[in-house]
């Protein structure tokens, strides 16, 4: 089920709450006419805390939340880092419950990365393997 406007808007107020809660800090925050909105977080977490940046973009109802962490160079959906997380297919969680993700396992999300230098690539080849099966191609090793 899609969630409501007010869902959503719940959502981003509650991933804002308890990332600041954290001493994340805004790096960035747009709002466009058509409804797009454009939030960047930047804190710690993890044992030990190590970087980790949060962005949620949403436009006309399309919501996406990506998580960078350590020393990773790209945002990483938080589909995708899930999927790693519970060794399990790549599901299509709404924005509700990809906050509630993101909120509930930060620290473990930091602690994967943080042990594993190898992780960005790992999380990009699982990313685009998906999109390729979704496309009806081969994935790639």
């Amino acid at each position: 089920m899609t969630p409501s406007a007010a869902e959503v808007a719940g959502a981003v107020a509650r991933l804002r709450f308890e990332l600041e809660r954290r001493d994340f800090a805004e790096a960035e925050e747009a709002e466009g006419g058509m409804g797009g909105h454009h939030l960047v977080l930047v804190g710690k977490a993890g044992t030990p805390p190590g970087s980790v940046t949060v962005d949620l973009s949403g436009d006309r109802g399309h919501y996406a939340l990506q998580i960078s962490a350590g020393s990773m160079t790209r945002l990483i959906d938080s589909r995708v880092w899930q999927a790693w997380l519970d060794a399990s297919p790549i599901s299509s969680p709404d924005i509700v419950s990809q906050v509630a993700f993101v909120v509930g396992r930060l620290d473990e999300l930091a602690d994967a990365a943080n042990a594993d230098e190898e992780i960005e690539g790992r999380l990009v080849r699982l990313g685009e393997n998906h999109m390729r099966r979704l496309l009806g191609m081969d994935a790639e090793d």
